[in-house]
């Protein structure tokens, strides 16, 4: 099969247009979710599962059965990410500080943070909480996980014009094959 390199360089154009649509997981759906929602709210919940749906819907529709994974790691990543809020509200409500560099952790709040894990994270349910304040075969995971629970939350201080700006370069990828009058016949027989 001989196909030139500019339908082979018109398909990863296209690849990218159908990476900045809407739909999260894709790039343009988590700039949606992470610059124009709040991205534990409500609404950040129902546009992800619209995403799932639609993939589920695209999936069916294509046929192409195995795109089905990407829903399904989706709602996996959710049900992880709703156990850790669970975590980080009740280290929250210990009062602990974890807007900070893991070498800068007390020792005093790293074990507290370990008790609450070994409470809450169903891998970490046979070890022994502290006191006594001694290391489990399992403490390089613990360790890990409280430092991936550091720093987590993103502080959204972008104004107005900045969303209107990143906007502007999103909708501009997206037309810029109409922008720059692209010949886009090739895509016709792909069903586009």
């Amino acid at each position: 099969m001989n196909i030139p390199y500019s339908r082979i360089g018109l398909l990863f154009i296209l690849l990218n247009l159908i990476n900045l649509f809407p739909v999260y997981p894709l790039d343009g759906g988590q700039l949606l979710n992470r610059v124009f929602l709040d991205e534990e709210s409500i609404i950040s919940k129902i546009f992800i599962f619209l995403s799932i749906g639609f993939m589920c819907w695209f999936a069916i529709q294509m046929p192409f059965y195995p795109l089905l994974i990407f829903p399904a790691m989706m709602l996996l990543r959710m049900v992880g990410e709703n156990k850790i809020n669970n975590i980080e509200k009740r280290i929250e409500a210990e009062g602990i500080n974890t807007d900070l560099e893991y070498e800068d952790l007390p020792d005093k709040d790293y074990w507290r943070i370990r008790n609450i894990l070994i409470e809450e994270h169903n891998s970490f349910k046979d070890v022994s909480p502290a006191p006594p304040f001694e290391y489990d075969e399992k403490e390089e995971r613990i360790m890990t996980t409280i430092q991936h629970l550091l720093h987590r939350h993103l502080i959204q201080d972008l104004s107005i014009t900045g969303k209107i700006f990143i906007f502007l370069i999103w909708a501009a990828g997206i037309a810029s094959p109409w922008l720059i009058n692209m010949d886009m016949s090739f895509f016709k027989q792909f069903g586009f």
